[in-house]
């Protein structure tokens, strides 16, 4: 189990050092604009690459945290509908990282989807969990995961903006624009 958590390291450190090099080329368009993974998109995009693991992560740790909660009325339908709505978040953040490398045209849109889910995660999933045990939702939310949560919410939105009026983002997703960026690219 260690071995595999350790390719898997490496594989990240690996994409992330390939892109880093990558982008010191510094592509841009025919008239002069920035485009490709560099600057605040490296940076999104390291943060996009990490994110599926993330989620993942935390699907098991909540699944580890609410095995008392399996002998409770309604608990397991409760701890497994937790489980598959985190592989399905871990999915989609999967796709979506796949879109950001293989740049494209849906990407800046699904990241906004991305982030709208993972809003409506955070703040409906506590509700429904507790209605469907019948506790008070004050046992469900608590402080650490709900600041943690407000947190990555805030910095995805921040990052919604940043692909919304980025220059450098219309540029590398947008296929006409790419291609004449490759074509005047230096190697």
């Amino acid at each position: 189990m260690a071995l595999l958590g350790l390719l898997i390291i490496l594989l990240f450190a690996g994409a992330i050092i390939a892109t880093i090099v990558s982008a010191r080329r510094g592509a841009r368009t025919a008239s002069g604009q920035p485009v490709g993974i560099r600057g605040w998109l490296l940076l999104l995009a390291i943060a996009e690459t990490i994110a599926p693991v993330r989620v993942a992560n935390d699907a098991i740790q909540s699944f580890l945290a609410a095995q008392p909660v399996l002998t409770m009325p309604n608990g397991p339908a409760v701890v497994w509908g937790e489980v598959a709505l985190n592989v399905v978040l871990a999915l989609f953040t999967l796709s979506n990282t796949v879109l950001l490398w293989r740049r494209h045209p849906r990407f800046p849109r699904r990241f906004q989807l991305q982030w709208l889910l993972f809003l409506a995660g955070a703040a409906v999933e506590p509700a429904v969990v507790a209605l469907a045990l019948g506790v008070p939702i004050a046992t469900v939310y608590v402080q650490s995961a709900v600041l943690r949560a407000i947190g990555t919410v805030l910095a995805a939105g921040l990052w919604v903006w940043y692909i919304q009026v980025s220059v450098r983002v219309r540029n590398t997703f947008n296929p006409p624009d790419r291609l004449r960026a490759e074509q005047t690219a230096v190697f």
